[in-house]
C-alpha cells in the first residue's frame, strides 16, 4: 500500500491501531520497490497509537536500502508504545536495523497494558532477552516457539503475572529450588513441547488447571522430580519414560491422557504396569477420565485394569485392531455372582463387574484398520461387554470404536426416547461389514450376547 494511502487512513482514524505487517502478501516473484516499504515507516510514525502488532512476515535486511532505513528510523527516534497490549511474531525474522529498532522501542517503552506476547523467531527472543527482560513482567499470555536457538533463555524469573504459558523447542537453564519464579502463583494453563520440565520440580502450582507435556527434556532429573498441582483438572503426558508421572501429585485430577511413543510390547508392558500401579492405584493421581496409548501385552493390560476401579471413561488407542487381544476385553465382562458374602445363593440377576466397575464410557481407537490379510473377531466381545454390564449395576452409556485411517466413528450404544440404552444396529452392521462378518453370523452373535451370557471363543 502506498505511503500516502496509509497516512490518509491514519489521519481519518484517530483511534488505537491494530497493525499487521505482511510484506509477502501479493508479492509473487517481484521485488518490492522502496515506495512499497514506505508504508511501514508511515505506520511506525503512529507507534504511540498502536494497540497491537502482528508480524506475519517481515522484510529482510537486503530488501531495505540503508538510506531508506536510516530516514525512517530518524522519524521514529522518540516514539513510545504506551498503549500497546498485544505483540505477535508468527514467523522467523531476519535480524536487521529496522527490526532491532522496533524491538528496542518495544522493550523500553511498552506499558503494563502489554498482556499477550507470541514469538516464533530466535532473533526476536535473542534481542529481547536478556537486554529487555522487564518487558515481560506484565505479560499474562506467553507463547514461545524458537526452534534453532540452542543457548538457554533465562526468562522464567521475570514472568510476574503469567497465566497461560505455551512453549515449544526452547532451551531453559537449570533453576535451583531457591530461585523465585513468581508466575508459579498465577499460572493457570501450561503447555510444553520439547522443553525442560526441571524448573517445575520442588514447586507447587496452586492455580494451575491444565498441563499438557510432550517430549520433556532433561530426563536425567526424573529420579528427583516432584511437583504438586493441587487444582489441576487436566494432565497430558506424551513421551518416554512414564516414570515422570511418579513425581506428580494432582489430587483433584479429572482427565489424564498418557501416550508412550515408540513402545513395543515388552517395554510398553513395563511402562503400563508401572504407570497404573504407581499412579492410578493411589490417590495422588485418580482421574475419572483416562485416555491411554501404549503398545503392551495382554497380561499387562489386565494388570493395569485392576488399578482403574474409579474410572468413568476409558479410551485406549492402539496402532491397529490386533494390538489389543480378546483376552483383555473379556476381562471387562460382568459376571453373575452365584453366592453372596454370607454363603447363601444370590438372586439370579445379581451381576458384578470385577474390573473397572464404575466405567460408563469406553472407546477403542485404532490408528489404522484391517489390511487384506488380517481378520477382526472382536465384535462378539464388544457385544458381551455391553450386554453383560447391562445386567450389572454399572451399565455402559457409550461404547465407541474409532479409526484414524480412514477416519470413521462407530457408536455401538444408542439411547432411546425413554432414556434406556440399546445397541445401535446401523453402526454395528457397518462395523461388522468392515470386519467381514456375514449378516447371518452377526444376528447369531447378537442373539447370543443378548442373553447376557458372555461369548468366549
Amino acid at each position: 500500500m502506498p505511503r500516502d494511502a496509509v497516512t490518509s487512513k491514519l489521519e481519518r482514524n484517530p483511534s488505537l491501531l491494530d497493525v499487521v505487517v505482511d510484506t509477502e502478501i501479493d508479492r509473487g516473484d517481484s521485488t518490492p520497490s522502496e515506495a512499497a516499504f514506505e508504508a511501514i515507516f508511515a505506520a511506525i510514525e503512529a507507534i504511540p497509537r498502536w494497540r497491537s502488532l502482528v508480524v506475519e512476515t517481515f522484510p529482510g535486511q537486503t530488501d531495505l536500502p540503508e538510506h531508506l532505513v536510516n530516514r525512517g528510523l530518524q522519524r521514529c527516534s522518540n516514539a513510545t508504545m504506551s498503549r500497546f497490549r498485544t505483540f505477535k511474531v508468527k514467523t522467523v525474522c531476519e535480524a536487521s536495523p529496522l527490526l532491532n529498532r522496533l524491538l528496542h522501542i518495544l522493550g523500553t517503552t511498552a506499558s503494563p497494558e502489554l498482556t499477550t506476547v507470541e514469538i516464533n523467531s530466535a532473533n526476536v527472543i535473542s534481542f529481547l532477552a536478556p537486554a529487555y527482560l522487564p518487558f515481560f513482567r506484565s505479560v499474562k499470555v506467553l507463547t514461545l516457539d524458537i526452534s534453532g536457538r540452542h543457548n538457554p533463555v533465562d526468562l522464567l524469573p521475570h514472568l510476574h503475572q503469567l497465566e497461560e504459558f505455551t512453549a515449544s523447542h526452547i532451551s531453559l537453564p537449570i533453576y535451583a529450588d531457591g530461585i523465585n519464579l513468581p508466575f508459579v502463583n498465577t499460572l493457570r494453563r501450561l503447555t510444553l513441547r520439547a522443553v525442560s520440565i526441571q524448573w517445575m520440580s520442588g514447586r507447587t502450582f496452586d492455580v494451575l488447571e491444565s498441563c499438557p507435556i510432550t517430549f520433556p527434556l532433561h530426563r536425567h532429573i526424573l529420579h528427583t522430580f516432584t511437583t504438586t498441582l493441587p487444582n489441576c483438572k487436566h494432565l497430558t503426558f506424551q513421551g518416554y519414560p512414564l516414570d515422570i508421572l511418579d513425581g506428580v501429585s494432582a489430587h483433584k485430577l479429572y482427565h489424564l491422557s498418557v501416550t508412550s511413543y515408540g513402545s513395543f510390547n515388552r517395554r510398553g508392558a513395563r511402562q503400563l504396569v508401572w504407570c497404573s500401579s504407581q499412579n492410578l492405584g493411589e490417590s495422588r493421581l485418580a482421574p475419572q477420565i483416562l485416555h491411554i496409548s501404549i503398545e503392551a501385552t495382554s497380561q499387562a493390560w489386565m494388570n493395569a485394569l485392576t488399578s482403574m476401579a474409579h474410572l468413568e471413561e476409558l479410551k485406549i488407542s492402539n496402532a491397529h485392531p490386533s494390538s489389543l487381544r480378546a483376552k483383555v476385553l473379556q476381562s471387562l465382562f460382568a459376571q453373575p455372582v452365584h453366592m453372596s458374602s454370607t454363603g447363601t445363593p444370590s438372586t439370579p440377576k445379581k451381576w458384578d463387574a470385577p474390573l473397572c466397575p464404575s466405567l460408563k464410557r469406553f472407546t477403542l481407537e485404532y490408528h489404522r484398520w484391517l489390511r487384506p490379510s488380517e481378520h477382526f473377531d472382536l465384535i462378539p466381545d464388544f457385544l458381551s461387554i455391553i450386554f453383560s454390564r447391562q445386567c450389572s449395576n454399572y451399565p455402559l452409556d457409550s461404547f465407541s470404536v474409532r479409526m484414524s485411517e480412514p477416519e470413521e466413528w462407530f457408536q455401538l450404544i444408542v439411547r432411546g426416547r425413554t432414556g434406556r440404552t440399546g445397541i445401535n444396529q446401523s453402526d454395528l452392521e457397518v462395523l461388522a461389514d468392515k470386519s467381514r462378518i456375514e449378516r447371518e453370523d452377526l444376528l447369531r452373535i447378537r442373539g447370543r450376547a443378548a442373553t447376557g451370557v458372555p461369548i468366549v471363543a
